[in-house]
């Protein structure tokens, strides 16, 4: 039986490599952005909604930071440091959106 190309929930084919719950979260967060540059802090309150609102340790959140550093660096660009509290990496996504 021949595999069929099936699209994703967000308009993409689907291949080996399946799309983490992380990288769905970073691309609807700059979805929803309309194409401007988002901070590490904003891509997390996307990814990890409902451990931020359980109230996430700050070693829990730390730790949830990297997960998310990580899959931005495989998804997006970084374009340089936010001016924030921290000055948070800013990243903008290589491919555009669909």
């Amino acid at each position: 039986m021949p595999e069929r190309n099936r699209i994703d929930r967000l308009g993409g084919k689907r291949n080996h490599k399946h799309t983490g719950h992380i990288q769905r979260g970073i691309t609807r967060a700059f979805i929803a952005a309309g194409g401007r540059d988002l901070t590490t802090p904003e891509l997390l309150s996307w990814t990890h909604a409902q451990a931020l609102h359980r109230g996430a340790s700050t070693w829990e959140r730390n730790y949830l930071k990297g997960d998310v550093r990580r899959a931005a660096k495989r998804m997006c660009e970084q374009v340089g440091r936010s001016t924030g509290p921290g000055r948070p990496v800013l990243w903008r996504l290589r491919k555009p959106v669909p």
